[in-house]
C-alpha cells in the first residue's frame, strides 16, 4: 500500500523564558514554505517570509514523516518526567488523503518519544528554517 504524501505542515516553536526563536513555519505540497517569526519574551518585533524548497526536500520530508511513525507515535506511559520554562513545538500534517494529526509537544517533559523530536528537527533543517530566521 503506498503512502500518501503530505498536503500541508505547520510547524510552531513558542515562547520560553528566555531566548527561543518564536516562529511558525507553513509548507505546502508543492513546496512553498511561509516562516512567521515574533520576537521572543524579550522583543515585540515580526518577520514573514516566504521560499520555495525543491522536489526532493518535499520528498524527504514525506519521508521522514512515514520513517518515524508521526502518525502512529504515542504519549508514553509511565512516570512522566517534567520541566518548567521550555518552549512547547507544536506540528499539525495532513496529509493527501485527508489523514490529520496535530502534537503539541512541551520540550520540558518525556510525553513523547524521542522520534518526535527528530521529525521536528528533520523538518526545520529540510526547510532551511535557520537560514530565515532574523538576526537580531
Amino acid at each position: 500500500m503506498p503512502i500518501s504524501p503530505f498536503k500541508t505542515i505547520s510547524l510552531e516553536r513558542t515562547m520560553c523564558y528566555g531566548d527561543c526563536p518564536v516562529y511558525t513555519v507553513k509548507i505546502n505540497a508543492n513546496g512553498r514554505v511561509k516562516l512567521k517569526q515574533e520576537g521572543n519574551i524579550f522583543e515585540g518585533w515580526k518577520h514573514v517570509v516566504s521560499w520555495q524548497i525543491d522536489r526532493g526536500k518535499i520528498n524527504k520530508i514525506n519521508e521522514v514523516i512515514h520513517k518515524y511513525g508521526y502518525f502512529t507515535l504515542k504519549e508514553n506511559e509511565g512516570e512522566v518526567l517534567y520541566a518548567t520554562d521550555h518552549p512547547y513545538c507544536i506540528t499539525k500534517i495532513e496529509l493527501q488523503d485527508g489523514t490529520k494529526r496535530k502534537i503539541e509537544h512541551y520540550l520540558g517533559d518525556n510525553m513523547y518519544p524521542k522520534r518526535l523530536t527528530t521529525i521536528e528537527n528533520w523538518i526545520d533543517k529540510l526547510i532551511e528554517t535557520e537560514i530565515y530566521l532574523s538576526q537580531i
